[in-house]
C-alpha cells in the first residue's frame, strides 16, 4: 500500500510517519507492508496523486491551500481514502469540501490509523491495480498483469512489452522507471536496464530466462541463483496470501 502524508507542519509530518512506519512493520513479514511518501508542498504532492491508496492532508500555509489541494484531486479522478486532519484550520467546517472525505482532529494518534488504514485495504480490494505510465502526449494506466517486462532504452525513455504482444513507448529516466516497479513483489529487476515480471517466467536456466511467450533474455550466472531464490519466494508468498484480483 501507498500512502502519502501532505503536511506544511515538519514535526507532525515526521510524527505521522513514525506511527505509519510502525503499523508497516507489524506487517513484515507479509505483501501488506507500507511505502510512505512525506510531502511539505503542494506542488511536489501534486505530481502524482493517483499513486496513493490513502493519503493524510493538512495543509494551512493559506486560508484555502487544502481546498485548493482537494479541488485538483477531484479533477484527476482520485477515489481512494481522503483524510483531512484539522488544527490551525478546521477543515470540517469548510462547506466547500467533499463529503467524502474522512474529518479528524489533531494530534496523529496512533489508535486512529488501524481504521483508516483498514478502509484504504478494502478500497484496494476492490480495485484492479494499474501503473502509470506517460508518453510525450498522454498518460496509461496499465495492468501489471499485462506487462511482461520492461526496458529501458535511453536515458529519457524505457519501453513496455506487453503480454498481447504489443509495445508501448514511455517517457521517463532510470529513477521512474525502477521507482514505478519497486512495489509489486512479481517485478525483478535483471540488470540495471531490465525488469520482468517473474510470475511469467517458463524456463529459467543459468544464462538465461524463457517468458512465457518464448522469449529469451540473457542473465548472468549469478543473477541466476537470485532470481531461482525469488521465484521461490514469490510462488511461496502467493500461496499464503493469494491475491484477491487479477
Amino acid at each position: 500500500m501507498r500512502i502519502a502524508i501532505c503536511d506544511d507542519n515538519i514535526a507532525d509530518r515526521k510524527h505521522l510517519q513514525r506511527l505509519l512506519e510502525r503499523e508497516s512493520d507489524k506487517r513484515a513479514g507479509t505483501p501488506n507492508i507500507f511505502y510512505i511518501d512525506s510531502f511539505g508542498d503542494k506542488e511536489h504532492f501534486l505530481f502524482n496523486p493517483l499513486l496513493y491508496d490513502l493519503i493524510f492532508l493538512d495543509m494551512t500555509g493559506t486560508p484555502t491551500l487544502a481546498e485548493e489541494i482537494v479541488a485538483e484531486l477531484g479533477r484527476l479522478g482520485y477515489e481512494a481514502p481522503l483524510v483531512m486532519y484539522s488544527s490551525t484550520i478546521n477543515h470540517s467546517a469548510n462547506p466547500n469540501l467533499p463529503t467524502t472525505i474522512i474529518h479528524k482532529q489533531k494530534p496523529y494518534l496512533a489508535e486512529q490509523l488501524p481504521e483508516l488504514i483498514a478502509l484504504a485495504e478494502e478500497y484496494q480490494k476492490q480495485q484492479v491495480i494499474t501503473m502509470e505510465f506517460r508518453t510525450r502526449e498522454q498518460t496509461y494506466y496499465i495492468r501489471k498483469e499485462d506487462i511482461l517486462y520492461a526496458e529501458l532504452i535511453s536515458r529519457s525513455e524505457l519501453i513496455l512489452h506487453l503480454n498481447d504482444g504489443t509495445i508501448q513507448n514511455i517517457v521517463g529516466d532510470h529513477e521512474d522507471f525502477t521507482n514505478e516497479f519497486e512495489p509489486y513483489m512479481e517485478f525483478y529487476p535483471l540488470n540495471s536496464k531490465l525488469i520482468i515480471n517473474a510470475n511469467y517466467i517458463s524456463l529459467l536456466l543459468p544464462f538465461s530466462v524463457m517468458m512465457h511467450n518464448h522469449e529469451t533474455l540473457r542473465i548472468s550466472p549469478f543473477t541466476y541463483f537470485d532470481l531461482k531464490r525469488w521465484c521461490k519466494m514469490l510462488k511461496e508468498k502467493e500461496a499464503e496470501f493469494p491475491r484477491d484480483k487479477e
